[in-house]
């Protein structure tokens, strides 16, 4: 993302998706965290895929706090969930 940034080309919700589901997968809970507050920053609009990808990074790592705090989150910006977010 910073090589994607020093040449000027703006990560996309795309971008930021694949990066954190290898995040999760990698269980690099902190790291995803630190890629959810970057898109706020960036002003990279987090999509269901977003949300259920940290959501399943939470629930891996065993931080369900987080995974709520998500969640609640994903309503408030009127986010659906799906199956898949329920699952994670």
């Amino acid at each position: 993302l910073t090589s994607m940034r020093q040449q000027r080309v703006q990560p996309s919700v795309i971008t930021y998706n694949a990066v954190i589901s290898a995040c999760e997968k990698g269980s690099d809970i902190d790291r995803v965290g630190r890629l959810m507050g970057d898109m706020r920053k960036y002003e990279v609009v987090p999509n269901v895929i977003t949300y259920s990808s940290a959501i399943s990074a939470c629930e891996k790592a065993s931080r369900h706090d987080q995974a709520l705090f998500l969640m609640t989150e994903m309503w408030r910006r009127a986010v659906v969930p799906n199956v898949i977010t329920y699952n994670a």
